[in-house]
């Protein structure tokens, strides 16, 4: 029974937080805006240069597997139902919602760095839209490399054959480096949200953990859906919409856990392994 108190101590400092309340916030405005930015994102494609498969291509690697026909299905009936003044709609109603996701995130962030909220909701309102639109450019940069990283690495061996095994061990690494990619896009939100007070050091251990256990959960959540969720099959996109919902709640509030442990890696004030140091040495 003291070891089980001693261990408490790991998690206390998380579910004191209340890092929960501002996941399930955030969850909540930011599947509202999927539709609209789904929308307003075919309406860029044509000045891209990239196409709509390889946008598919690259958001399901950062979703379950079994999510895919959720995605299959914004995309494509966003693609059959375009008009003008949908569009403008779309743009608006996106950055709406989606703002006001972000501004949960920020909400959160500031409960996890225990910085005092700004009481300007218009001020506050506009920052949340332009992290936003950083963190939509960065995810579209990353997805980007992520898709034309084969044609890249193509092009390297064509101009310098010598590369030839580094060309390989990279692209096996594929899934690894996009990994440390949010891992770092993760640590510089957290450190840029903390006016660089923190180590970018603790920033990028938050950050790398919290990308980690992104990937991991995804891949629980696809093994669950494909073997033990039977009522999903029952209950059809209903089934999907609903894991989706609790995928994405359980996704940001990893990414507000992350912010946590750089706060606390960067005061000294969160020893894990001292803690079960102590607990395991009792008698």
């Amino acid at each position: 029974m003291q070891r089980l108190r001693s261990l408490s101590q790991l998690w206390q400092p998380f579910t004191k937080s209340r890092a929960s309340l501002y996941a399930s916030s955030s969850s909540f405005y930011i599947l509202l805006s999927v539709f609209p930015a789904a929308l307003f994102l075919l309406t860029l494609l044509p000045y891209l240069p990239i196409s709509l498969e390889s946008w598919m291509e690259g958001l399901e690697q950062i979703v379950p597997q079994p999510f895919y026909p959720v995605v299959d299905y914004v995309f494509d009936t966003v693609k059959t139902n375009t008009t003008l003044t949908l569009l403008s709609v779309s743009a608006l109603t996106t950055l709406w919602s989606a703002s006001k996701g972000v501004l949960s995130i920020v909400d959160g962030l500031e409960a996890m760095f225990r910085r005092q909220r700004e009481h300007r909701y218009l001020h506050r309102r506009l920052t949340s839209i332009v992290y936003f639109l950083i963190m939509a450019l960065s995810l579209s940069a990353m997805l980007t490399i992520h898709v034309f990283g084969e044609t890249l690495l193509a092009a390297c061996i064509r101009w310098f054959p010598g590369l030839i095994r580094g060309a390989a061990l990279v692209y096996r690494l594929r899934s690894p480096y996009l990994l440390v990619l949010f891992g770092l896009l993760f640590a510089l939100i957290y450190w840029l949200f903390s006016k660089r007070e923190l180590q970018f050091r603790w920033c990028f251990l938050g950050g790398l953990g919290a990308s980690a256990c992104w990937v991991l959960v995804s891949w629980a959540f696809s093994i669950y859906v494909n073997y033990f969720a039977g009522y999903v099959k029952l209950y059809g996109g209903i089934g999907l919409l609903i894991l989706t919902c609790i995928w994405l709640h359980i996704c940001l509030l990893l990414f507000l856990y992350g912010a946590l442990v750089a706060d606390l890696l960067h005061h000294r004030s969160y020893h894990p392994l001292q803690i079960l140091k102590e607990t395991f040495s009792r008698r």
